[in-house]
């Protein structure tokens, strides 16, 4: 391999390394990503905060009707076949599909919480399998969301970034955790406490934008793996083309950066003058003697995409179920020192669009939605369970995101279109205990939402459950929360959106 060709890959997919302590200066705090003293009373004590985060982000937008805010009442939109009552008839139906998905072992709704309206909210038959988990459902925390893009260029970054598309700061969860760990390294984070799993090349959406990371130095974002394209980069790791002369090239490359250092110091002064570009050199440098340990994390046959059958369809490639198990690995390995981990879920292949359901609705979210949450769920330890190869829900949270949900009525008959104005996303353990268990906001008869929250708050609480302050000048400003000052916010953020007391 060519070093302008290890450097390009390195730059978008290893992990690590030292940055000049200048690009990692904080604000308000000893080091970025630590809350400031006037708002430490309101930072989750190091025993209840996540200490890591498997982010599920469900690309297309998600239904809430037969999953996560499902209202078999009749008076919530019955007589005009809408919401919960929409493709409730014929071979293709709703109840069709249950019964496909899981035998019918389970009713198709149950009856859950109580909205803010004082309506009953039931959980559908897309949740079969997380409703089987007695022990998930107990620690899981649901949020009613709403926006007015609806289209996903629009709708995608702001779910992703808590963020409005064009932010200039604007950048995921994952790369604020790889930052915070960056800067409490002191710049020399020996690996990546951030991940992006991709699936397949030429789906459905290109997923790019779940690593967007704003103006961070490259080092601060996670590190980005396509699925399908895992055993080339585990020949790039390997520097199989370098071969022999592989010590020789890092020396060449460390001289470079050497005189690149020189030229940007001035006359008199101990270090370089702050240079993004020249850090990023820096980071594409180390990441080369950093590749055999990241290497040594993955083995080829975790790449493999398994062929199954499911609910009766055709059998069909299932990249989720690698992403998710692939997730799991770095987050369980002793030393890979991963905090964060989103999977990109596109849906089973072959549908229309995945989760997109704009045709075939019944079919293909019943399809996606049992292909995903049985996987989870597996992945996942029962209480007294001790596999050191699972999660536990008391060291990890559960994220399930998306950029909006799906409409109350049907689109071309047998689909539905998108609907930003009223949809759900859920955290599942954590700080999420028992008593944090529950629902915030509502959606009333016509599938809008009522009080709720916004990404924004979600994106920052989910920081603020890792202990990371999310008011960093890069993340968050006060002014998207309902708090006259910063300390005010992360109290909001944690008694209100969180529910720890």
């Amino acid at each position: 391999m060519r070093r302008r060709d290890f450097f390009r890959c390195a730059l978008g997919t290893a992990g690590a390394l030292v940055l000049p302590r200048g690009l990692l200066a904080a604000s308000g705090a000893a080091v970025w990503g630590d809350y400031p003293g006037l708002a430490k009373p309101f930072q989750l004590s190091p025993a209840t905060r996540a200490k890591k985060v498997l982010e599920i982000y469900i690309m297309g937008g998600v239904s809430p009707w037969e999953s996560f805010y499902c209202v078999p009442d009749p008076a919530y939109g019955k007589v005009g076949g809408t919401l919960w009552w929409t493709f409730q008839q014929g071979k293709d139906s709703i109840p069709a599909w249950h019964a496909a998905c899981s035998g019918s072992k389970q009713p198709l709704t149950e009856a859950w919480v109580k909205d803010s309206l004082g309506t009953t909210v039931h959980l559908g038959p897309h949740l079969a399998a997380l409703r089987a988990r007695k022990d998930l459902v107990d620690r899981m925390r649901v949020f009613v969301q709403k926006h007015t893009m609806e289209s996903h260029e629009l709708a995608v970054p702001m779910a992703l970034t808590g963020h409005a598309p064009g932010a200039a700061g604007g950048f995921a969860v994952g790369a604020a955790v790889q930052r915070q760990a960056l800067a409490a390294a002191g710049g020399g984070l020996s690996m990546p406490a951030s991940y992006v799993l991709l699936p397949r090349s030429g789906g459905h959406f290109p997923g790019e934008t779940a690593w967007a990371t704003g103006r961070l130095p490259v080092a601060s974002r996670p590190v980005a793996v396509r699925i399908d394209q895992g055993k080339q980069f585990l020949a790039t790791l390997a520097r199989d083309n370098v071969g022999a002369h592989a010590p020789v090239l890092d020396s060449l490359a460390a001289l470079y950066a050497k005189q690149g250092a020189s030229r940007l110091t001035p006359p008199g002064a101990t270090g370089a003058v702050r240079s993004l570009a020249f850090g990023d050199h820096q980071y594409a440098a180390g990441a080369l003697s950093q590749a055999p340990k990241l290497a040594a994390l993955f083995k080829a046959s975790q790449f493999d995409v398994p062929t199954l059958s499911v609910c009766g369809a055709p059998a069909a490639v299932l990249p989720v179920a690698t992403q998710l198990k692939l997730a799991v690995r770095l987050l369980q390995h002793p030393t890979s020192g991963t905090r964060h981990v989103t999977v990109l879920d596109e849906g089973v292949p072959g549908s229309e669009a995945g989760w997109d359901s704009h045709l075939d609705h019944a079919k293909w979210a019943s399809i996606n939605s049992d292909a995903l949450y049985t996987r989870v769920v597996a992945l996942i330890n029962k209480p007294g369970e001790k596999d050191p190869d699972k999660l536990d829900l008391d060291e990890t949270m559960i994220v399930i995101n998306t950029e909006f949900g799906r409409a109350p009525g049907t689109q071309a008959v047998t689909g539905r279109n998108h609907w930003p104005y009223g949809y759900t996303t859920a955290l599942i353990g954590g700080p999420i205990g028992t008593k944090q268990a529950g629902l915030v906001g509502a959606i009333d008869a016509k599938g809008l939402a009522v009080g709720g929250i916004t990404q924004t708050h979600e994106r920052a609480a989910v920081l603020a459950a890792m202990g990371i302050w999310p008011f960093a000048p890069e993340l968050f400003a006060v002014g998207g929360f309902p708090a006259g000052s910063e300390a005010a916010a992360a109290k909001w953020l944690k008694e209100t959106v969180l529910g720890v007391s």
